[in-house]
């Protein structure tokens, strides 16, 4: 079906724009402390409202995928979002940054994950490798949007000023709302197609295993994402902070999205020969390692160089990995719940990281506290997926390889 090309290639647009936008909020706040005033805590709770809202949001959102059509979803949070993006760049008090990036921008967001994958897991059902890419594709989308972002940025902020860039990636991601909700088309019969592990026939959550499992990756995603948020949003933050400059943060900000466009891309392709949960149970071990290793490294700009990329590739690999870990425990035709519960958690998180960065550093005036905090949370959550990945498949798919 040729609509199905067209809906992945414009939902990728969208993505990239709108959610490249919102990831990169973290290069726009110094110019808000010095033009309004504002302490960067101050501006971080805004981080907190938008995931708080993707959270919430993403369980209805999804559940509403899986049963209704599709198309006035993604049309009603597109179109949210890039209103949101674009009016943000008017905000002179700290409650419009709160409705327009924390609201609307959080209705983007709960477009852009459980409903968006969901869709796409069963469009693209008759080929795993195909899903799987088709599926990463829209979370490198996202660190496309912050490479973007990043490149721009300095470059339209000395001409024309933060604002104007705004309102500018505000007015695209609203024409890539409208183009991506025409192409999605209306509610596919799912009892059509293939489904990779067998789903109940009521779309419920199901037996009590069902709640443990989903329990169990919903709690390592909030962690997760707990863990790498704060260091990811505050890197050109972090890289100001160790000594470098504002376009040398951009550069460094710009290779982590580089590499998780190519990162996610590759987890998509392997999630067709491996059984997700066990590859997400090593990409969290690492990212867990990654960021102890920075606070036992001197914080020097020359360590930054590197492990700010390497960051990059830990955030790229294990977001798509919670989604797909749930395609291939549940299959997709109960995705677009079971996914939305676990986002919702991880929104959470991706809340709390950046708040977390931000008070940290008007406490201490450092970063330094904010590496072992995190990077303990991710191990543990490496440890509730651990059995997930390396036990409970053994049985359960016997001939596909787990790692």
């Amino acid at each position: 079906m040729q609509n199905k090309w067209l809906m992945l290639v414009w939902s990728n647009i969208l993505v990239l724009f709108g959610m490249g936008t919102l990831f990169s909020f973290g290069m726009f706040i110094p110019h808000m402390e010095m033009e309004l005033g504002w302490s960067r805590s101050i501006a971080s709770a805004a981080f907190l409202i938008n995931w708080i809202i993707i959270g919430l949001l993403s369980v209805l959102m999804g559940r509403a995928s899986d049963t209704t059509d599709p198309r006035s979803i993604i049309l009603m949070g597109g179109v949210a979002g890039g209103l949101g993006i674009f009016f943000m760049g008017l905000v002179k008090e700290p409650w419009q940054l709160y409705v327009t990036y924390g609201f609307l921008g959080g209705l983007l967001g709960s477009i852009s994950y459980a409903p968006l994958t969901a869709i796409i897991a069963r469009r693209f059902r008759d080929d795993r490798a195909l899903s799987g890419l088709a599926i990463a594709s829209i979370f490198a989308s996202v660190g496309l949007g912050t490479f973007i972002v990043s490149q721009v940025f300095p470059v339209v902020v000395q001409v024309q000023g933060w604002r104007t860039l705004v309102m500018i990636f505000g007015a695209v991601t609203l024409v890539c709302a409208l183009l991506a909700g025409f192409f999605i088309g209306g509610r596919e019969n799912p009892s059509e197609g293939i489904s990779f592990t067998p789903p109940r026939e009521n779309g419920s959550l199901g037996h009590s295993g069902d709640y443990f499992h989903v329990s169990r990756i919903a709690i390592a995603n909030l962690l997760c994402c707990t863990s790498h948020s704060g260091p990811y949003y505050h890197l050109p933050l972090i890289a100001s902070w160790v000594g470098h400059s504002e376009l040398h943060s951009s550069m460094i900000f710009g290779s982590a999205g580089v590499l998780i466009v190519l990162v996610r891309l590759v987890v998509g392709y392997l999630s067709g020969r491996v059984w997700s949960p066990a590859l997400l149970t090593a990409m969290l071990y690492y990212q867990g390692a990654l960021i102890l290793i920075y606070f036992i490294t001197p914080a020097v700009p020359s360590i930054l160089d590197i492990l700010g990329p390497l960051l990059g590739i830990a955030f790229g690999a294990v977001i798509p990995l919670f989604a797909l870990a749930v395609r291939d425990v549940y299959g997709e035709r109960r995705m677009g719940l079971l996914y939305g519960i676990v986002f919702m958690c991880s929104s959470v998180g991706m809340g709390i990281g950046p708040l977390l960065a931000g008070f940290l550093y008007d406490l201490f005036r450092s970063y330094l506290l904010l590496f072992p905090l995190t990077g303990v949370m991710s191990l543990i959550a490496a440890l509730l997926v651990q059995p997930i990945g390396f036990r409970k498949l053994k049985s359960k798919h016997p001939g596909r390889r787990i790692l």
